[in-house]
């Protein structure tokens, strides 16, 4: 019984350290800026088209899966004095 903190403990400690990479999107397809930042794997491509939520970030064009997405991401850039 005994040993079975310290086993937990070493697990969780070890799934915490290791960190997911995230995948080069596909071909015509970019990552969202705001789920690649968060870490979030579920909804992380966007096929880039005129129809798709884009945001300009430092001079540049990123993309987002969704405008759900974008607004919460853009307010906290903001919050922090960031553009």
């Amino acid at each position: 019984m005994a040993w079975r903190l310290p086993l937990v403990a070493m697990l969780l400690i070890g799934a915490a350290s290791c960190a997911t990479p995230i995948p080069a999107p596909r071909p015509g397809y970019a990552l969202c800026t705001p789920c690649a930042e968060a870490g979030d794997l579920g909804c992380i491509e966007v096929k880039m088209t005129p129809e798709a939520v884009q945001l300009q970030l430092d001079g540049q064009t990123a993309w987002c899966c969704r405008e759900e997405c974008r607004d919460p991401f853009l307010e906290d850039r903001r919050a922090a004095g960031r553009r």
